[in-house]
C-alpha cells in the first residue's frame, strides 16, 4: 500500500468516524431530553416501572437472539452473503426471536414462577408484553441500521440514528404529556420510533438497487447463526453484564431504587456514543482488511484511556448539579451511581475497540471467554457487595466485570497479533503526533 494509499483509507476512516460521532452528538442532545421528559413526567417509581418493563423484553430477547445482529454485519461487510440475502435472513431471525420471546412471556405471565415476582410488583402484564416488543424492535432496528455500515454507507447511517431519537423524543413528550399513558405509552413511542427506523434503513438501502423482494434461505440462516452462535456467549454476556445489576434490583429492590439506578445507567451508557460510533467504522473496514487493523486498533484503545480519564474526573465535578438541573432533586441519590457506572463504561469502551480486530480475524469465541469471566466476577461481587452497599454495590460490580474483561480482551488481541500488552495500554508520543494530525485533518475537512 502507497503512502497515498495510506493517507486516503485514514482520511476516509477518519470521515466516517466524524460523521457518525456527529450524529453521535446530535442523538446525545435528544436522548438527554427523553432522559429529561421520563424522569420529570414518571418520577423514580414510575421510572422503576418503565425500567422493569425494557429490562423484562431485552432478557427474554437475549436467550433467543444468536447475535444475529453482527453475524449479519460481518458476512454482508466481508462479501461472503448478498446485501439481500442477509437483510431478509436476519429479519425471518428476529421475528422467529420474537415469537419465543414472547411464548416465554406468556407461560412466566401464566404461571408466575418465583423470578418473576420482582418484575410483577413494579410492572403490569401488559407493560412486560410490551417490553418484550421493544426488545425485538430494537435488535431489527440495529441490524438493519448495521447493514448501512456493511455498505459504507455511514451518512445513512448517521442520518437514520438522528431521525430515531428525534422521533422518540417527540412521540416520548406526546404520549406522555398529552395522555399521561405512564410506562406503557413511553414503551409503546420507542416500538414505533424502531419500527420507523427499520423502514427508514431499508430505504435507504433499497434506493439504486433492485429492490424486489428477496425471502431468507436456509443456508444464510445457517450462516448467521452459526457464526452468531459462536459470538452468543459473549453476546448474552455483554448484556447481562449491563443488566445483570438491574435484574438483581428489580428483584429485590423498591421501584424507586430501580428508577434510580435505570436514571444514572441510562446518562451514564451516553457516554459509549464516542466507542459505539469508532466500532462501526471499524468493523466493516477491518472484516475486509483485517491485516492493516493492528496499529489502528492499539492507538484507538489508548486513546478511549485517555479519554475516559478525563471524563470520569469531569463528572465528579459537574454530576450533582446537573442532575439537579435537568431531574429534579428527586433523583440526587442517582448521582454517585452515575459516576461509578461512567468509570465502568470507561473501562468497556477500551476493551470495545479490540473486538472488530478478533471478529475480523474469525476469533469471536475469544471475545465471548473475557466476556464470561466478566460476567462471572459481576455476579460475585454482586453477591458479595449489595447487601452492605445496595444499589451503589451493583454499580462497583459492574467496573470489576469490565475491568476484567478489558484486560483478557487486550490480552486476546495482544497474543494474536503477536503484539505487546503494555504498548496497548501505556500512551505514547506518536499517540499525541497522532491526535494533533486528526486535528489538521479535521479542520481540512471544515475548509472543503
Amino acid at each position: 500500500m502507497t503512502n497515498n494509499t495510506r493517507s486516503e483509507h485514514r482520511d476516509g476512516a477518519l470521515r466516517s468516524v466524524l460523521q457518525i460521532v456527529g450524529a453521535k452528538a446530535a442523538t446525545l442532545v435528544f436522548a438527554l431530553a427523553v432522559q429529561v421528559v421520563l424522569a420529570r413526567a414518571l418520577g423514580p417509581e414510575g421510572r422503576g416501572t418503565y425500567e422493569a418493563a425494557l429490562l423484562w423484553g431485552s432478557l427474554t430477547m437475549i436467550l433467543f437472539n444468536p447475535g444475529v445482529d453482527t453475524s449479519s454485519l460481518y458476512f454482508v461487510s466481508s462479501g461472503r452473503v448478498r446485501l439481500a440475502d442477509g437483510i431478509s435472513s436476519a429479519l425471518a431471525i428476529t421475528i422467529a426471536s420474537l415469537a419465543l420471546a414472547l411464548g416465554l412471556t406468556a407461560i412466566c405471565l401464566l404461571w408466575e414462577p418465583t423470578f418473576m415476582s420482582g418484575f410483577l410488583t413494579k410492572a403490569r402484564p401488559l407493560d412486560l408484553a410490551m417490553g418484550t416488543v421493544a426488545g425485538a424492535t430494537a435488535l431489527a432496528a440495529q441490524t438493519a441500521l448495521s447493514m448501512t455500515t456493511a455498505e459504507q454507507r455511514f451518512g445513512a447511517y448517521s442520518s437514520a440514528q438522528v431521525l430515531h431519537r428525534c422521533l422518540v423524543l417527540a412521540l416520548t413528550t406526546a404520549i406522555l404529556v398529552a395522555f399521561g399513558s405512564g410506562a406503557l405509552g413511553a414503551i409503546t413511542s420507542i416500538v414505533i420510533a424502531d419500527l420507523v427506523l427499520v423502514s427508514a434503513a431499508l430505504y435507504w438501502l433499497a434506493r439504486g438497487r433492485n429492490s424486489a423482494v428477496v425471502w431468507p434461505t436456509w443456508n444464510t440462516i445457517r450462516s448467521l447463526v452459526g457464526y452468531g452462535g459462536r459470538f452468543y456467549l459473549g453476546k448474552i454476556g455483554n448484556q447481562f453484564n449491563f443488566r445483570l445489576g438491574p435484574l438483581v434490583l428489580a428483584a429485590c429492590a423498591s421501584p424507586a431504587e430501580l428508577g434510580l439506578y435505570g436514571q444514572a445507567s441510562a446518562i451514564a451508557i451516553q457516554y459509549m456514543s464516542l466507542p459505539d460510533a469508532i466500532y462501526t467504522v471499524l468493523l466493516p473496514k477491518m472484516a475486509k482488511t483485517p491485516n492493516q487493523a493492528v496499529a489502528q486498533a492499539m492507538r484507538t484503545g489508548r486513546l478511549l484511556s485517555a479519554i475516559g480519564v478525563i471524563c470520569v474526573a469531569v463528572s465528579l465535578l459537574i454530576a450533582r448539579p446537573v442532575f439537579v438541573a435537568l431531574f429534579s432533586e428527586t433523583f440526587l441519590p442517582s448521582v454517585p451511581l452515575f459516576q461509578i457506572i461512567i468509570g465502568a463504561f470507561a473501562l468497556r469502551s477500551i476493551g470495545k475497540v479490540y473486538e472488530p480486530y478478533l471478529i475480523a480475524h474469525n476469533r469471536p469465541g475469544l471475545i465471548s471467554v473475557a466476556v464470561a469471566a466478566g460476567l462471572a466476577l459481576n455476579a460475585a461481587l454482586l453477591l458479595a457487595l449489595y447487601k452492605p452497599m445496595g444499589i451503589r454495590g451493583a454499580a462497583w460490580s459492574l467496573v470489576g466485570n469490565y475491568a476484567l474483561s478489558t484486560a483478557m480482551l487486550i490480552a486476546m488481541f495482544s497474543r494474536t497479533s503477536a503484539t505487546k500488552f503494555v504498548h496497548c495500554i501505556v500512551f505514547q508520543r506518536a499517540d499525541l503526533v497522532e491526535l494533533v494530525q486528526i486535528g489538521r485533518r479535521i479542520a481540512e475537512f471544515r475548509r472543503r
